[in-house]
């Protein structure tokens, strides 16, 4: 296996960071045409 480059980004963590799940929200605006809420994001503001 090749060596860890610190250019390279790491591993995907298991909770998706703020940018991916704005990344993953601006391809359902953009597939979809409209925002759709999320399980996670419904599940944070049941918390609050």
């Amino acid at each position: 296996m090749p060596k860890k480059q610190p250019g390279k980004t790491p591993k995907k963590p298991k909770e998706p960071t703020p940018y991916e799940r704005f990344e993953a929200i601006a391809h359902r605006v953009l597939t979809s045409g409209r925002p759709q809420p999320k399980p996670s994001d419904r599940h944070s503001k049941r918390s609050c």
